[in-house]
């Protein structure tokens, strides 16, 4: 029996109670992930050469296929919720950037990614294309899709009106996306090679318009207002080393 007045022996330097001390101070001081806002993640990625195109088509796909995450940013929880289109976004509106904007994304997943694919808005490749037909190309947009040559995905509602013949009731394909790599592919299967590869029968540069639009999207970003067309081509030919008026011709407003 313990006398009255007896100190009670010191346990604290006992194996157990040290174990169970060392896990309540790591638990405690474990270094919890750090998010950053939407706009902070695009800047980042536009400035690596991603597009808007790109990054809304990495957060439809997920992480399982080779996209990102994004989280809910006004959860309440530790373990914020995740951001899924079509649960997160209404599935009646055609703007799939905008529920991006109640997002965030964990830092190190933004730093360390690099898409698999990459991707373009169906109005750029309607003004790619009809530089190449010399005619509207949306029947032959139409076509290839039914001939399952490329396949045109909303993420918020899922096809466009290229795919479904119900006009009306599906966004319009210029708001669709496009795999780059299928829509290259079908040129030069379909087009001709040389066509494509030089710039002289084109004035519609693809590469050039989609670091033209990278230009624009950081310039918003910094100054509040959409640039002019001269100016994004004046940075861009700086970039290049070539004369501002050729840079010029080659790209077109889109932003």
């Amino acid at each position: 029996m313990k006398k009255k007045g007896t100190p009670s022996p010191d346990t604290s330097g006992q194996p157990g109670n040290t174990q169970r001390q060392q896990h309540f101070e790591a638990e405690n001081f474990k270094e919890k992930p750090r998010y950053i806002a939407f706009p902070h993640a695009l800047r980042t990625l536009l400035k690596r050469g991603l597009t808007e195109s790109d990054v809304v088509a990495a957060v439809f796909n997920g992480p399982e296929f080779g996209g990102l995450q994004a989280y809910d940013a006004h959860s309440p929880f530790e373990d914020p919720l995740l951001f899924i289109y079509g649960l997160y976004s209404d599935n009646n509106d055609a703007d799939h950037l905008s529920p991006l904007m109640d997002c965030k994304f964990l830092a190190e997943d933004i730093e360390h990614f690099h898409p698999s694919e990459r991707y373009i808005s169906g109005r750029e490749l309607i003004e790619r294309w009809d530089k190449l037909l010399g005619m509207d190309p949306r029947s032959y947009i139409k076509s290839k899709i039914l001939e399952s040559k490329f396949m045109a995905f909303h993420p918020t509602r899922g096809l466009t009106e290229a795919t479904n013949n119900s006009r009306g009731s599906h966004p319009p394909v210029e708001t669709g996306l496009f795999a780059l790599k299928e829509v290259l592919e079908i040129e030069k299967a379909e087009f001709g090679n040389a066509e494509i590869t030089s710039t002289n029968h084109l004035n519609h540069d693809l590469t050039l318009q989609q670091r033209a639009n990278e230009i624009a999207a950081q310039l918003i970003i910094h100054n509040g207002q959409k640039p002019t067309r001269n100016k994004v081509a004046e940075i861009l030919a700086a970039e290049l080393g070539k004369a501002p008026e050729t840079v010029l011709r080659r790209i077109r407003k889109q932003w």
